[in-house]
């Protein structure tokens, strides 16, 4: 979390495992969803009214993390 403290600065996080397909795996396997969470951030019903959702493209998040576990010392 220090990581992601240090590149996206959310208020908190969700965080929580899923197991099984009933919880939307589609093979068998645990895995780990960690969310940040920002005060005022869009809802479910602000995105079905359309509101604009900004995305990062995934290899800048990436290139982003990277450089930051490396400023924190951790590779």
């Amino acid at each position: 979390l220090n990581v992601l403290d240090r590149t996206h600065s959310p208020a908190g996080y969700n965080i929580g495992y899923n197991m099984g397909g009933t919880a939307g795996a589609s093979i068998d396997h645990l895995h780990l969803h960690v969310i940040p969470r920002y005060p005022r951030e869009i809802g479910i019903a602000d995105l079905v009214a359309g509101s604009r959702v900004l995305i990062e493209d995934p290899r800048v998040t990436r290139d982003r993390l990277k450089e930051a576990a490396v400023g924190l010392g951790m590779t």
